[in-house]
């Protein structure tokens, strides 16, 4: 076999291994083949890191990659995602009972795999690694059959990385100069980020909107240092409760707003109206934790006459209560705050409902700590890591929950397990019809 032969067949290889790695995340399956039953040389170098990036006439950045590093970075993370999933996720089923030397050996080489990715990068491949970063971040850290019960500085983690990703998503899908493609699979990481975000803050709603920071859990001294907190600048003025409320809110509505771009991209709303039936609760306690910060009541004043005259007094309706007025944050449409740089260590490393055919998901127990309180929604349908304060677990056979109630999201191995197509059965109505759908040409090719 000719060496030309030989590269072209190890590329197609490489390629079926990154799309399949992509996708069994994505679709939380089995790999069509383990990385121990397969050994391809990789055909790519990388080239020295002085070369400038590369320009045409004009002196604008050539549109098209000029070399194979990025390639070559794509390959190096879906290895290391390769191997985390498969610890974690594909390898059995069996509690680790110190499972954080292997979670910051984990998050460490994927920070210094971003750290040393080829500096001839542009700025629309730096962000899309960025995303799968944070992504692979929230993926690792939240709970799974190996970490069923994660530990409060591992949901703060979570709580940061999932308002970093919800900005930088949104940025992104509006961005024109943004070249990677945005695939349905970008809709699915953005609903499974959102439902982590949302199980997080139920379970942590006090510790994490105070601010304080959780200690990191005991390891080895020789294990890898735990992901450093991302930094945050609180704004001149404001406190640090009402911040994060802030933030709160902000995030769930830019997930909401890209799960409806997406949804109208491909025609398919549900996730987005699923997400805001499961995200109102939250919304609700969040925005009167706001009013209570801006001093905002709306108790109703006393009648200004007497008992006697009851008959004839009339109470207003619009004098019993004061209008409240969102604080401008929530309108804007640029990031709450600064974003710390991503590449220095001492900054941050940053900033449906059935079961999968292949696993029988476990159930799930929330790590409860003095400084937790349980939520005060009632619980509903859901396929939950935590325990209530009552002692009993959740099953997976519970009826479905009534609309406009929020409930913790499943595991992440049955996020997207049993979703069936645009067609298929769902506790939400489809809404692929034609006020989605696109209307097909009614011309004729001959006319």
């Amino acid at each position: 076999m000719t060496k030309g032969k030989l590269d072209l067949r190890r590329r197609v290889f490489w390629c079926v291994y990154v799309l399949d790695r992509s996708t069994s995340l994505v679709q939380t399956r089995a790999f069509s083949f383990s990385d121990d039953s397969v050994r391809v040389k990789i055909p790519f170098t990388k080239a020295p890191s002085v070369l400038p990036a590369a320009t045409n006439k004009s002196g604008l950045q050539k549109p098209w990659v000029q070399t194979h590093e990025q390639a070559l970075d794509l390959i190096h993370l879906r290895q290391i995602q390769s191997g985390w999933y498969t610890d974690l996720f594909q390898s059995g089923r069996t509690t680790w009972d110190e499972p954080y030397h292997y979670l910051w050996q984990t998050c460490e080489a994927m920070r210094k795999w971003f750290e040393n990715i080829s500096v001839t990068t542009n700025p629309s491949m730096r962000a899309f690694f960025e995303l799968e970063l944070l992504y692979s971040y929230i993926y690792v850290l939240s709970p799974s059959p190996r970490v069923p019960a994660i530990s409060p500085f591992a949901a703060k983690l979570i709580f940061e990385y999932c308002i970093r990703y919800a900005d930088l998503m949104l940025r992104l899908i509006d961005d024109v100069n943004y070249t990677p493609p945005l695939t349905f699979y970008d809709a699915m990481r953005v609903y499974m980020t959102g439902r982590q975000f949302l199980d997080v803050l139920q379970h942590n709603t006090d510790p994490l909107l105070n601010g304080h920071i959780p200690p990191h859990p005991e390891v080895k001294p020789t294990t890898a240092p735990p992901p450093a907190m991302p930094v945050v600048n609180l704004p001149p003025g404001d406190t640090l409760q009402r911040f994060n409320t802030v933030r709160s809110i902000h995030c769930i509505k830019q997930i909401s707003e890209c799960l409806a771009k997406f949804g109208m991209r491909w025609g398919y709303m549900s996730w987005n109206q699923r997400y805001q039936s499961e995200t109102a609760s939250m919304l609700e306690t969040l925005h009167l934790r706001l009013r209570e910060f801006d001093g905002i009541s709306f108790a109703r004043r006393p009648s200004m006459w007497h008992a006697s005259s009851s008959a004839s007094s009339v109470t207003s309706s619009s004098a019993a209560s004061q209008a409240y007025r969102s604080p401008q944050s929530l309108t804007s449409s640029s990031a709450v705050y600064r974003q710390p740089s991503i590449t220095a260590h001492h900054m941050a490393n940053f900033g449906d409902s059935g079961p999968a055919p292949q696993v029988t998901p476990p159930l799930y127990y929330h790590q409860q700590t003095p400084s937790q309180q349980p939520p005060i929604q009632p619980w509903e349908t859901q396929t939950s890591f935590f325990e209530p304060s009552g002692g009993q677990p959740f099953s997976f056979g519970q009826p479905v929950s009534q609309p406009g109630r929020s409930s913790a999201h499943g595991n992440p191995n049955l996020q997207f397990a049993n979703w069936s197509g645009y067609g298929g059965t769902s506790s939400v109505p489809d809404t692929l019809d034609e006020e989605s759908a696109v209307p097909p040409n009614s011309q004729s090719w001959n006319a």
